[in-house]
């Protein structure tokens, strides 16, 4: 019961197979001194934020992270720059030493949940041996959860700002938004290897890579994406991190949107790629997508992809289109890691309602509104591109 809540800690110590753990809102630390310390996920256990504490059902909820204030962060000695929310919005607020890993879920099936949470000031610039150089946000070495309704902020690592999934993590990632997070090498969001995740409704913005895919680097990496919107992040530039020492790279900075390498063959489904940057500049078809070698070749139907005819090794038919998709209120990839922007549609974008209803089964989208809406008035409800 509500009256009986312990600290999430205790909670998930103490769960079981078949257990749900309810999350008042309200800031949660790993620990108060260790940055080794962890929330770490476990098959069989579903964890849920967006409580007030009175609720009966878990429908009675706010799932939405972006306004619920259900926080996991790494500001364990709690004297980071926050936000209104408790948000680090970029590493740069990031104040002294924080947890290398936020939330962890290495070894789980798609049993474990989490869901309903923004996931923040993650800061993993500790030893490389012990993995605690990549993933500040999340970090899963061969675990498969189901990741939902969360926000994936000011992050920072020196592969996967946000998240880093390796060794066999297919994750399922949905109606999830990666904001201002940073990379001193490669993945400013989101860094796969050997891992091929799912990812249906999701926001990539304002996220920077030093080196490659500002938003998404893919090793030997095959995700599927549904409805993505991948804006406004760069790959270049400086990002500091203490105590790591960036990788040795003969190419200049690449992919400011996504970079792939080593047989990396994503799907891209419904999908809007614009306005990214790197060392060939902002909008450019290496800034949306970078294929290193010939064996990575990404498929891409019912996108709108900035260069998309140009993007050497790309794979697409005539449903993908390359025009201004027309967001509210995008932020310049100069400005990454950057919190802010608007990436929703304006009426009369051409990626209004033409997208395919088969790549997305989902109710909702990022914005909790009905998923499939007639857009351009023609009398029947299709699913729009983008997240």
């Amino acid at each position: 019961s509500w009256a009986a809540a312990c600290d999430l800690q205790a909670a998930m110590a103490l769960a079981g197979t078949g257990d749900e753990i309810w999350v008042a809102e309200g800031t949660h630390l790993p620990s108060d001194t260790d940055r080794t310390a962890t929330f770490q996920l476990v098959s069989g256990v579903a964890v849920y934020g967006g409580f007030e504490g009175w609720e009966a059902s878990r429908e009675q909820r706010n799932p939405d992270p972006a306004t619920s204030g259900t926080v996991l962060s790494g500001d364990i000695d709690q004297d980071d720059n926050t936000d209104a929310h408790d948000l680090v919005e970029t590493p740069a607020d990031i104040v002294g030493d924080n947890s290398y890993h936020v939330v962890t879920a290495s070894s789980t099936a798609s049993s474990a949940v989490l869901d309903g949470f923004a996931i923040t000031g993650g800061q993993a610039n500790g030893s490389a041996a012990a993995k605690q150089h990549e993933g500040g946000g999340f970090f899963a070495e061969g675990g498969s959860p189901m990741l939902t309704n969360l926000t994936l902020v000011g992050n920072i690592a020196e592969e996967g700002g946000a998240m880093t999934l390796i060794n066999g993590s297919n994750p399922t990632i949905s109606n999830a938004s990666f904001r201002g997070n940073a990379a001193s090498d490669y993945g400013g969001a989101l860094h796969n290897e050997n891992s091929s995740p799912t990812l249906t409704n999701v926001q990539m913005s304002g996220n920077r890579a030093a080196v490659g895919g500002g938003a998404i680097y893919n090793l030997a990496s095959s995700p599927k994406l549904a409805n993505v919107t991948v804006a406004g992040n760069a790959a270049g530039g400086t990002v500091s991190l203490a105590s790591v020492t960036s990788a040795a790279v003969n190419i200049a900075p690449a992919g400011g949107g996504i970079f792939n390498f080593s047989g990396s063959k994503p799907e891209i489904r419904n999908s809007v790629i614009w306005n990214n940057e790197d060392s060939t500049g902002t909008g450019t078809a290496s800034a949306s997508i970078r294929n290193l070698d010939i064996g990575s070749t990404p498929l891409a139907d019912y996108s709108d992809i900035q260069g998309l005819a140009s993007i050497g090794g790309l794979i697409f038919d005539p449903t993908s289109i390359d025009d201004d998709p027309l967001f509210v209120a995008p932020v310049a990839p100069a400005n990454a890691p950057s919190f802010g922007g608007d990436y929703r549609l304006k009426s009369g974008s051409p990626a209004i309602d033409v997208g395919s209803d088969t790549f997305n089964s989902l109710p909702t989208d990022l914005d909790q509104q009905p998923r499939k809406q007639d857009g351009d008035g023609n009398g029947t409800a299709t699913i729009d591109m983008g997240a």
